[in-house]
């Protein structure tokens, strides 16, 4: 797809790449800026001002993960569930728009997860409010 019709489907909640991508980089549009597989994200004159080259007028396509991880990551005390144990599901590192569950207790939130799905715990770079992930 050409540049235009990668604008107008990022901005529709599509994640595209390019073929000047890795496999795994993709890039889509959320509340106006244009965000990037690792949770970067950029202005609009950002992301453009690296890709004048006529080759990012074309070369667009909708991105498909290589597999399809899934995750699980169970938040104590987020800020905007205060108090809560909450469990967001990722599909690759896309989470999804709302919660798994929302719960009162540890157990309680656990219990959402699917059977089968491992404890690795947390990561030492993880937010603080990941209390763990479930892959």
């Amino acid at each position: 797809m050409n540049k235009q019709e990668a604008i107008d489907a990022m901005k529709a909640g599509k994640i595209l790449t390019h073929e000047y991508f890795q496999p795994n980089e993709w890039v889509t549009i959320r509340n106006g800026a244009f965000v990037f597989e690792d949770g970067i994200s950029c202005t609009t004159e950002m992301f453009w001002n690296d890709r004048k080259h006529a080759g990012w007028d074309d070369g667009w396509r909708e991105w498909k993960p290589i597999a399809e991880l899934v995750i699980f990551a169970v938040y104590k005390n987020p800020s905007d569930y205060p108090g809560k144990w909450v469990v967001i599901k990722f599909t690759g590192l896309v989470p999804d728009d709302v919660p798994l569950t929302v719960a009162d207790s540890m157990d309680e939130a656990r219990k959402a997860i699917p059977p089968g799905m491992v404890n690795i715990g947390r990561h030492h770079n993880d937010d603080p409010v990941i209390f763990e992930t479930w892959l």
